[in-house]
């Protein structure tokens, strides 16, 4: 809020932003304005401490008194270094109407800021809109806007003279800016382009002039006369005694007596509120005036003295529009899209040629391995030592290859395989095929006369086949049974017990006859016994 509670004061006046966040200052009352400046010189434009730099201004927002329309203009935060900022409007940085954004807690803080705003000697507006800065209008009166206001004042020691500000066509007010920061003390606006979009019908462009900013600089002339024009009436009614002004007329009127001061002269209180709200009025009237009549002059001067007609429209050509063709692009012709799918069809097959030489080499490493295989090499041969032994000698002779046998044996001589340099697989195999042929037509007709005295083979049905299978499945089952000692009769049924081999009876009669014989002579010994005892 700018001038909140009809004050000079930023609320809040330290704003804590991210990266990227709008910032919008919504002015209440009076008539304010915001200007970016440096930490180490408060109270002036940061342009003017470094001419690299181009800081954000919004103009003179002058707001009627009781109005509900508040002006807006809105910034966006580049980083998270501090951003400082003041009113430009009489003496209201000096009396304390600063603020910053992401100011430090320590070191250069808002309130260090403010107090060295307290001792600037004057302050200053900057002259308006810098080339470098767009600002973009926002929400305001359906009377007037304001955007920029030119040239610099210092304004009246009571803090409220108001300022001037542009007109626009568009009817709004407020501006955007973008800053950035560039010290470590101060923040310095991102470099910007004003009226870059596309130029319509009705502006006129001549050495980089624009209709719209040279009647944006009529306008700023117009309202810098007034802002000068309305702090001079001001200034003037101020030391202007309230007695000349009426106010002793208005007290005998009232009845009242008029208050003293310490030299005895009549003072009247109310008469410094009075003209600073009839001041006040007066700029507000002047400016509704100047931008309701301003705009008019803007709307025909951009349709009737700076405009270039539409049949002449055709012949004027830009600087940067020259060495340009604008025939119409024909079906056949290259095109973005085609020209990148084609670098990528190029991508894609040099892909394809490097696997497929890769592959070529894996390919020509193995058929080498099994040429070793088969026929050896000079590289691979051991060196022979002279030794006694014709053991030893043999066993340091170079050795064969291991598969050497598939072309050194007479059969594959026979055959006419042989290892050749040359890699015709096809032709090989063909002739191998064709040697062949004969041999089998030799196998064949010796076969066919055995072929014929064999008997004829019965068909066998499947009842057959599967009585075949039961009667061997019975076969088996039959003799895993009698291995286990289980006694069959001759269908295949268990008998009445387990058969007993001829060894197995007479061990059995034997030991039935040892137990016949013990108990026939224990008999005997009893009755020897028993006669005695009588």
């Amino acid at each position: 809020m700018v001038g909140a509670n009809n004050g000079l004061v930023f609320q809040p006046s330290n704003i804590q932003a991210a990266p990227g966040s709008m910032i919008e200052f919504q002015f209440t009352s009076r008539n304010h304005s915001v200007v970016q400046a440096d930490f180490a010189s408060p109270c002036v434009p940061i342009e003017q401490v470094s001419s690299e730099y181009a800081g954000f201004y919004s103009g003179f927002m002058p707001v009627a008194a009781g109005s509900n329309t508040m002006p807006k203009f809105t910034i966006m935060v580049p980083d998270t270094e501090p951003i400082y900022y003041y009113c430009s409007q009489g003496e209201h940085c000096q009396a304390g109407m600063v603020g910053a954004i992401n100011a430090p807690t320590t070191g250069n803080t808002t309130a260090a800021f403010a107090a060295a705003a307290k001792q600037a000697p004057a302050n200053v507006s900057p002259k308006g809109p810098n080339a470098n800065s767009t600002l973009a209008v926002g929400s305001s009166s359906a009377a007037a806007s304001t955007t920029a206001a030119s040239g610099s004042s210092t304004g009246s020691k009571t803090g409220s003279a108001t300022g001037s500000a542009t007109g626009s066509s568009t009817g709004s007010s407020a501006g955007t800016a973008t800053s950035k920061a560039a010290s470590s003390s101060a923040s310095a606006p991102a470099q910007q382009t004003t009226n870059a979009g596309p130029r319509g019908p009705g502006e006129f462009v001549g050495q980089g002039l624009l209709g719209a900013g040279l009647a944006d600089d009529v306008i700023n002339t117009v309202n810098e006369l007034v802002f000068r024009a309305v702090n001079a009436v001001e200034e003037g009614l101020l030391n202007a005694s309230p007695s000349s002004l009426g106010f002793d007329k208005k007290a005998a009127d009232e009845g009242r007596i008029p208050e003293t001061d310490g030299d005895g002269a009549e003072s009247y209180p109310e008469a410094r509120q009075e003209i600073e709200d009839g001041v006040q009025q007066l700029e507000t009237l002047l400016n509704s005036t100047v931008d309701k009549n301003f705009d008019k002059l803007e709307i025909y001067v951009l349709r009737n003295v700076l405009a270039v007609p539409e049949d002449l429209t055709s012949w004027i050509r830009l600087d940067h529009y020259k060495n340009l063709d604008f025939t119409p692009q024909k079906a056949d012709d290259p095109t973005l899209e085609s020209i990148q799918l084609l670098r990528r069809k190029v991508q894609e097959t040099e892909k394809l040629q490097v696997a497929l030489q890769a592959e070529a080499v894996r390919n020509e490493a193995l058929i080498q391995q099994l040429q070793l295989l088969i026929s050896g090499s000079a590289s691979t041969a051991f060196k022979t030592e002279p030794s006694s032994s014709p053991t030893k000698d043999s066993m340091s002779a170079q050795p064969s290859a291991p598969f050497a046998f598939l072309t050194s044996t007479h059969a594959a001589k026979t055959l006419g395989i042989s290892t050749t340099t040359a890699h015709n697989p096809l032709t090989q195999n063909t002739t191998f095929a064709l040697a062949q042929l004969p041999a089998l037509r030799n196998l064949l007709a010796s076969l066919r006369p055995k072929l014929t005295a064999l008997p004829d083979a019965p068909v066998e049905d499947e009842e057959t086949i599967a009585g075949e299978r039961r009667a061997y499945i019975e076969s088996q089952t039959r003799r895993h049974l009698e291995r286990r000692g289980v006694d069959l009769n001759a269908e295949g049924s268990v008998g009445l017990g387990r058969r007993i081999g001829p060894e197995e009876v007479r061990a059995i009669e034997a030991i039935v006859g040892a137990l016949r014989r013990d108990g026939q002579a224990g008999a005997g010994a009893d009755a020897g016994a028993e006669a005695m005892e009588e």
